[in-house]
């Protein structure tokens, strides 16, 4: 029986490899001068700290997608490399350590042997969100779904709770980021 259930997840995590190389090698395909790029999140470096506390990291995350490197160079030489297409984040396992200093130093493992599972998904567009997001709740249901348009919440936006009920204090449209029209209560 442990023999097949390791079997079992070593095809699923095949599975997964072949999906996430299928859909860089795309995003690569619509922007041949990008590079895939990774990108660790945590709660004290994230990209969600300009969202609302209901869309922000809940645990580690390591984001993948296509960086497009501008053609010009800043002062010092280097290139800023903006994230463009479909980006991909999931939840990882980490290993934790203290430095010197006292401070708790997250180090993140590499995404084929560590995925919890996927966190969100969604575009950029010259490092802003755009278009539709899914995000994803550790046990995998649906945390919230909606649209951004140049990095702000807006539109309708649905949110569910961990066991799947609707969280009718998020939920509802949005304007500029912030919620314009509460869902009505059923």
């Amino acid at each position: 029986m442990t023999r097949t259930l390791l079997l079992l997840w070593s095809l699923s995590c095949l599975a997964a490899c072949d999906a996430r190389r299928s859909l860089e090698a795309a995003e690569l395909a619509r922007f041949p001068t990008g590079v895939i790029f990774e990108d660790c999140e945590n709660a004290q470096k994230n990209w969600t700290h300009e969202l609302p506390e209901c869309l922000r990291v809940q645990l580690p995350m390591l984001g993948r997608g296509v960086c497009v490197p501008r053609p010009e160079a800043r002062p010092d030489g280097a290139r800023d490399a903006p994230r463009w297409g479909v980006w991909t984040y999931e939840y990882v396992r980490v290993a934790q350590t203290q430095s010197p200093d006292g401070s708790i130093v997250t180090h993140f493992r590499d995404l084929d042997r560590s995925s919890l599972g996927i966190a969100a998904r969604g575009e950029y567009q010259d490092n802003q969100l755009e278009g539709a997001w899914t995000f994803r709740h550790l046990n995998g249901l649906e945390r919230a779904h909606g649209n951004f348009r140049a990095g702000a919440m807006t539109g309708p936006w649905s949110f569910w709770l961990e066991d799947g009920t609707v969280d009718t204090a998020h939920t509802g449209v949005y304007a500029n980021g912030v919620l314009s029209s509460p869902a009505a209560p059923k």
